[in-house]
């Protein structure tokens, strides 16, 4: 039998990235049936235990899922698993199934991979950017060179209670009364919100949980006169450490 350990070490070596769905469910069961197909499909192991399921995820998704949630969920999975005692697991086909399907539906549903707007289209960016906060279940990270009170008005005020949210900008970059609104809003009750600022803050960037978008001008300016963008990256973790460390080492304004 081979030690969890390797196995997580076996299915990292292999730099096997989750797909967006499977990042964005909340769906226990299809976490589980995607850790024991890729490990089915990229290992010597054919059936996992529940506690191995609980460390994978925890490594691979960033996920905190516990043994007695996975037995739960197996236990109405009817065919999609097959129980192979002592608390072991094995996908099978209908199981495959679901994950297929499941996807698929989900890359039907998507609110989008990338928008581009017209000159003039700010009203269609702002539907575009409020509903992207407002999908926000743990974490907002957000970057603008130059922000105005209107950030915080508009869109994130549409953040729910107990998102984490985090702004940084350039150091000379707020406008008008962005700081006095900004301490107001962190006064408010449940409210988890920083702002910082850099000199090395010349970029444009939204990460929501573990999703990550690239904007071509500020958000209070995209689309006002000028053609605009708003695209999803493929591997935001990789960018993210890179303002992170940005982050870091910025000064605290709120």
């Amino acid at each position: 039998m081979i030690p969890n350990e390797d196995i997580i070490k076996l299915i990292k070596d292999k730099n096997i990235s989750p797909p967006n769905s499977i990042i964005k469910t909340e769906s226990i069961l299809i976490k589980s049936l995607w850790i024991l197909a890729i490990v089915k499909d990229n290992s010597p192991v054919t059936s996992l235990s529940t506690q191995a399921i609980s460390e994978l995820a925890h490594k691979i998704l960033d996920e905190d899922i516990r043994k007695n949630s996975i037995m739960k969920a197996f236990s109405r999975a009817g065919k999609k698993v097959k129980n192979m005692g002592n608390g072991f697991y094995e996908i099978m086909g209908p199981g495959r199934e679901e994950i297929k399907k499941f996807c698929e539906d989900f890359n039907t549903k998507e609110v989008f991979k990338e928008r581009f707007y017209d000159s003039g289209e700010q009203f269609d960016f702002y539907k575009d950017m409020k509903e992207l906060v407002a999908s926000a279940k743990k974490r907002i990270f957000i970057l603008d060179s130059y922000v105005d009170e209107d950030l915080l008005n508009i869109y994130i005020e549409k953040a729910k209670i107990g998102v984490e949210i985090k702004i940084l900008t350039n150091i000379n970059a707020p406008k008008g009364n962005f700081i006095d609104v900004a301490r107001m809003f962190s006064r408010k009750s449940g409210v988890k919100f920083e702002v910082r600022a850099s000199s090395e803050c010349h970029d444009r960037a939204i990460f929501i949980d573990k999703e990550g978008f690239v904007l071509g001008s500020s958000i209070k300016d995209t689309a006002k006169n000028k053609p605009a963008y708003l695209i999803r990256l493929n591997n935001p973790s990789r960018l993210e450490k890179g303002y992170q460390k940005i982050w870091n080492f910025s000064k605290s304004l709120i």
